[in-house]
């Protein structure tokens, strides 16, 4: 295999670091950015502790953008959804679909958003019956052991 791929980019990354940084010249390999105990800040342009982008990257949700843009215009239809948005004629037809079709998953969908959804509980234990697991005070040999049990059980052999 030629790696004279390799060595060009690595030539052009010490000519750049002498030509930004010419008391040192060694390019770290495979590290972008100057060489090991240079500064990236010669200018001390940065201050400790203070961020260029303080709100870092902005959230990007185009989907949910969209369906908002759409919701909040009016919807067309007049003569049913008079002054109605999107938005609210989508509630209202899933209350109908809800109350006078029975449909569950409607009522559903309405109370997890009214109410949040219901948690969901969850109970860890070593035997089944919800007690954690003590492994603060194990020593290594038992949580091997303990592993081994464990591991045991999932491959259907037990001891």
């Amino acid at each position: 295999m030629n790696d004279f791929g390799a060595k060009i980019r690595q030539a052009e990354k010490e000519v750049k670091a002498k030509a930004i940084f010419p008391e040192k010249t060694k390019v770290r390999k495979g590290k972008p950015g100057p060489p090991k105990g240079v500064s990236n800040n010669p200018a001390g342009m940065w201050k400790p502790g203070v961020s260029a982008n303080p709100g870092g990257r902005p959230k990007m949700k185009p989907i949910t953008d969209a369906y908002r843009l759409i919701g909040e215009q009016p919807h067309p239809d007049q003569k049913k959804y008079k002054g109605m948005t999107y938005a609210q004629v989508a509630a209202k037809v899933a209350f109908e679909k809800a109350i006078e079709q029975g449909d569950t998953r409607a009522l559903q969908e309405i109370t997890d958003r009214i109410e949040g959804k219901v948690p969901q509980d969850v109970k860890v234990g070593g035997d089944g019956s919800g007690v954690p697991i003590e492994i603060a005070t194990m020593t290594p040999e038992q949580k091997r052991q303990r592993v081994a049990e464990i591991m045991a059980k999932a491959n259907g052999t037990s001891n």
